[in-house]
């Protein structure tokens, strides 16, 4: 029998005694340190954008939001998103632009 034919086979035989165990320490294990960190950043900014041909402010706020879990089981778990919620407004043409994303 070839190598090729081998590898397969004892694969599906690791996977079979694997699942006839009892559930592993790691399945069960409960976070042991969580923390959520919410920050809410006022912005007020004033730019030219030369694709418009004029000056823009923004004004509103930016969310960042991050989470750090510890899992337990050895991992560390990190998430970091950001969420603007702001208005635009070209200062020559008074065109507004509302920015929520």
């Amino acid at each position: 029998m070839r190598a090729g034919r081998i590898l397969p086979l004892l694969a599906v035989a690791g996977l079979l005694v694997g699942c006839s165990e009892s559930p592993t320490e790691l399945e069960s294990a409960q976070p042991q340190f969580a923390k959520t960190e919410n920050v809410w950043v006022p912005i007020d900014v004033t730019f030219f954008r030369e694709c418009m041909g004029e000056t823009v402010r923004i004004v509103g706020w930016i969310k960042f939001l991050s989470t750090a879990t510890d899992d337990g089981a050895g991992g560390f778990h990190l998430t970091f998103h950001r969420t603007w919620a702001a208005t635009a407004t070209g200062l020559e043409s008074g065109d507004v632009y509302n920015l929520n994303f």
